[in-house]
């Protein structure tokens, strides 16, 4: 959580990655798109709600770690 605010989501997105490229196909591409796409919305949309939780010390946080690396 020093490197990355999302370090299981961006596991979750390399490993997808990682199954598209072992089995490049059209399901596999769309399987990854479509996680990504939904990680990209829970992440935007849980970081105000965690601002608004932790207030200050979530912002001073989120000022030093990037969102992914």
């Amino acid at each position: 959580f020093s490197i990355s605010r999302n370090p299981i989501f961006l596991g979750i997105i390399i490993a997808d990655l990682g199954l598209f490229l072992v089995i490049p196909n059209a399901l596999t591409i769309l399987i990854l798109a479509l996680v990504f796409t939904t990680i990209q919305i829970q992440v935007r949309l849980e970081e105000p709600h965690l601002s608004q939780t932790h207030g200050e010390s979530y912002i001073q946080y989120r000022n030093q770690v990037r969102r992914w690396v």
